[in-house]
């Protein structure tokens, strides 16, 4: 539970940084958070009654690691920067 919340709270900070930087993105933001939760409340029912909790868990597990991969591949894309002097 303690990695669920700091990873909730890095989330929402991170987020809250990102649309403030932006304003004009908050609505479609929005609209976009409360569609996947939509979606992923239904299709985490639907696997949970079909295939149980065990399965669920490492597909979430898996999925949460995507963000991280993908910050790293942002990262390695872009060029090294030189150090100031």
């Amino acid at each position: 539970m303690f990695t669920l919340g700091l990873g909730w709270n890095l989330v929402a900070l991170t987020g809250a940084k990102v649309l403030a930087a932006h304003p004009s993105a908050q609505g479609p933001a929005d609209s976009l958070g409360f569609a996947g939760a939509a979606l992923g409340t239904l299709l985490g029912g639907l696997a949970l009654a079909r295939w149980g909790f065990g399965v669920v868990a490492w597909t979430a597990g898996i999925l949460s690691l995507l963000p991280l991969w993908s910050a790293w591949q942002v990262r390695r894309a872009q060029p090294a920067q030189a150090a100031p002097a």
